[in-house]
């Protein structure tokens, strides 16, 4: 049992998607899962077949305003869909950080996946 509130869990599955979406290669496919690692902790892993972000880059973007290409100004830069602003990347880790999680990124030999980690199991502990 994963013990989260709906609606952020529900933004950051937004926001990450979202990403996935905007930089896909068109026509491409992405892939959700939800997998038990370690002990009680479970990783959502959204994956699309794009390049991703440069290694270096891997840990910045889930800061408040980075963007991959600051030279993208365009409100519509990929097939209509506006660029953002920005946040989303930093939104879904600040509320992943609220419920004792984490989000990241890797490069994958399939693509390129973020992946939210959270605890699961009983309630949370609020002593």
């Amino acid at each position: 049992m994963l013990w989260a509130d709906p609606h952020h869990l529900g933004r950051i599955i937004v926001n990450l998607l979202t990403n996935a979406i905007r930089h896909a290669p068109r026509g491409t496919e992405i892939v959700v899962s939800a997998t038990e690692i370690e002990r009680n902790r479970l990783v959502l892993g959204i994956l699309d077949h794009g390049a991703g972000v440069a290694v270096e880059d891997l840990d910045r973007m889930f800061d408040v305003g980075w963007r991959e290409d600051a030279a993208r100004t365009s409100p519509a830069d990929h097939d209509g869909v506006a660029s953002g602003a920005g946040l989303g990347l930093s939104i879904a880790r600040g509320l992943a950080r609220a419920h004792g999680g984490e989000v990241f990124a890797e490069h994958t030999d399939d693509g390129f996946r973020m992946n939210v980690l959270l605890p699961f199991g009983g309630a949370p502990d609020h002593t």
